[in-house]
């Protein structure tokens, strides 16, 4: 309670790490394209005075808004004759609300010919607005691919500051389904490899069935265990008696019991059936996560194993698991697994992302419709509208 914040120009960036990688590494981009911008800016400059000075030979006077005297905004037009045009036809967004008006529509004296004339920019730009376009541009292009070398680098940097399991660790995402013994997995990479010591050896199996049924069968026991007094303790190889439990309490305070304790005990009962059920299964291996003894095994074990997903016949024959070549990867942390989604088939995942896709296509189709209809109304109102679109919209 008593600590301060942290400090905005004394905090390194491994600090930063403490809430995780990935915002580590966020303040890394910040930090980098602030940097970025910047010197862009003064790459610019030659570009923001031609606009000041050079680009309208009716001179900036006429602009109200003096953020905008280096716009690329023309102060100096002429009306030029459109005999083929028609208001309807131009008419719309964005020269509808314009101001000053880019179209005017020309009658006769007698009142029977019109003509369209349209507001055309004298303005011409040079090669100084060219090449300092360009120079920017390049610039842009190789800062950016600096950037992404040097985010490899500052997240290594940062994950080997942050010492947890999954620095020790890999995973196998293709182990042979009945290889279920943890020893033989042991014995495979400590032969295949020198100096390298499993410490640990986990084996996921594909037994997402069971385990909702498990969970499903705690939170009924935990709601169970909310309606007996406190004094009371709860025991579940006795659920009868608990239940007798609660209904007295019940019928002292209805209020700590106002669902049927009787319909939960049923529904465990029932849960049990079903886990007894999926017990007797054999479950096929899902997946093999290996902790080794240092970071340095596992960065050996990595580098000697992986291998190009087209083209496996180059693998070594001693890193092969029962003549298969393994797929491996350093693993995700342990709290970042969705373990009762190991074996989701490629055709659910394929469905799920295009039902994704076409909502946020069908959110931005539509947030578009109605930001272009606020548009015609007036300007604030499409700004308005943009902002309550970013608010509400999801991320």
């Amino acid at each position: 309670e008593k600590t301060r914040l942290y400090p905005i120009w004394d905090t390194p960036l491994e600090d930063m790490a403490d809430f995780g990688i990935g915002v580590g590494m966020y303040f890394h981009m910040v930090r980098f394209f602030g940097v970025v911008a910047l010197l862009a800016a003064f790459i610019s400059t030659p570009s923001i005075n031609f606009y000041r000075n050079d680009y309208s030979p009716g001179g900036r006077d006429s602009i109200m808004n003096p953020l905008n005297s280096n716009s690329a905004i023309c102060t100096t037009t002429s009306w030029k004759a459109c005999p083929n045009c028609s208001i309807s036809d131009l008419d719309t967004w964005p020269t509808k609300v314009d101001d000053p008006e880019r179209i005017i529509e020309g009658v006769s004296s007698d009142g029977i010919s019109k003509l369209v004339f349209i507001a055309k920019n004298e303005c011409q730009i040079n090669e100084t607005f060219a090449m300092a376009n360009i120079k920017t541009m390049f610039f842009y292009c190789a800062a950016t691919l600096l950037f992404i070398f040097l985010q490899r680098r500052v997240r290594t940097r940062l994950d080997e500051g942050e010492q947890t399991t999954s620095d020790y660790s890999i995973r196998v995402k293709n182990p042979p389904r009945n290889a279920k013994d943890p020893k033989a997995w042991k014995d495979f990479f400590e032969g295949a490899f020198e100096n390298v010591h499993v410490t640990l050896c986990t084996v996921a199996i594909d037994n997402e069935e069971l385990i909702r049924k498990l969970v499903k069968r705690r939170k009924l026991l935990l709601k169970l265990r909310n309606k007996i007094p406190a004094h009371i303790k709860f025991k579940t190889e006795d659920l009868e008696t608990m239940i007798r439990h609660c209904i007295k309490s019940a019928n002292r305070n209805k209020f700590i019991c106002f669902s049927n304790p009787k319909n939960i005990y049923d529904k465990v009962k029932k849960i049990d059936r079903e886990i007894e059920a999926c017990v007797g299964q054999d479950f096929p291996v899902s997946s093999v996560y290996i902790t080794l003894e240092t970071e340095e095994m596992q960065r050996k074990v990595l580098s000697e194993m992986i291998y190009p997903t087209f083209n496996p016949g180059i693998i070594d024959r001693k890193f092969t698991f029962k003549g298969n070549a393994l797929k491996i990867d350093e693993p995700d942390e342990p709290s970042a697994v969705r373990w009762l989604d190991l074996e989701e088939s490629n055709k659910v995942r394929i469905i799920q992302r295009i039902c994704t896709y076409s909502a946020t296509f069908a959110i931005l189709l539509v947030n578009g419709v109605i930001i272009t209809m606020a548009r015609e109304v007036n300007v604030t109102m499409s700004a308005l509208t943009i902002i309550a679109f970013n608010i509400l919209s999801p991320p």
